[in-house]
């Protein structure tokens, strides 16, 4: 899947009602998840499961374009010191479970 599987997705035509986004173990790296952040076919996604791919703190900043992100399962991404301080500093922080 990768990063060009996530374009394609972003890229996809969809009413935005999409609210949860299963993609774990895809190759996901912080391009993927850059351009399902800006896609509004995806953006009121509730439930985003990433873990094992390859996020970094870049691709977490990102996640902020997530406005309603209630659930992020993102183990096991080298998201390093500076993605655990963006995680705890992006806008939904207080809303996750």
């Amino acid at each position: 899947f990768g990063d060009a599987g996530a374009e394609a997705l972003a890229a996809a035509g969809s009413d935005g009602r999409i609210e949860t986004l299963d993609l774990r173990h895809c190759g996901i790296g912080d391009a993927g998840v850059t351009a399902l952040c800006a896609s509004p076919a995806v953006r009121g996604v509730r439930r985003l499961r990433l873990q094992r791919n390859r996020l970094t703190a870049e691709g977490v900043r990102a996640l902020a374009g997530f406005e309603r992100l209630e659930e992020l399962a993102r183990r096991y991404n080298p998201l390093g010191p500076a993605g655990a301080r963006a995680l705890v500093e992006a806008p939904f922080a207080g809303s996750l479970r």
